[in-house]
């Protein structure tokens, strides 16, 4: 069975609910659809490093984004994740939170490969086209479910 790995991220506010990181793609039969970064992990690479590598593959993140991937690789730790298995593959999802700064919402992502588009979506307002593999996911996206990842987690070493 083939391994995926996907990278979620998302920042809080003190007040507000989360936000996430979502992608727009267009499948091959033209329906479009909303996602997360992530692909295919390849001999020799770890969940994590096959995550990171393909989020440079896809898209050129903000330096915040950069930073904070980087410094998990440097301290060869795994940031918290989930697993999911589909028809022909093993999924994880890395849940990778980003330092909330004024304009963050607002910052430019560019895109390489694979998406139309990137966008922050509060919790309460992810869209309605998401991924057939959003099934796995949306239990996990609640503000409940986020802040007992940042408790459980010691996400302010990578921050």
């Amino acid at each position: 069975m083939k391994q995926k790995a996907k990278l979620l991220f998302f920042t809080c506010t003190e007040k507000d609910t989360p936000y996430v990181l979502l992608g727009r793609r267009i499948s091959k039969e033209g329906e479009e659809y909303w996602w997360i970064p992530g692909g295919g992990v390849e001999t020799g690479e770890s969940l994590f490093q096959a995550a990171a590598r393909e989020l440079t593959e896809e898209l050129i993140p903000t330096k915040q984004i950069s930073d904070t991937v980087n410094k998990y690789q440097e301290l060869s730790t795994d940031p918290p994740s989930i697993r999911y298995t589909t028809g022909n593959s093993e999924n994880y999802i890395f849940f990778i939170q980003i330092s909330h700064y004024k304009g963050i919402l607002e910052d430019t992502i560019g895109i390489v490969d694979e998406f139309e588009e990137l966008k922050w979506f509060n919790l309460n307002n992810i869209p309605s086209t998401m991924s057939r593999e959003f099934i796995h996911l949306k239990d996990y996206l609640t503000k409940e479910k986020i802040e007992a990842f940042i408790e459980n987690f010691d996400y302010k070493r990578f921050l």
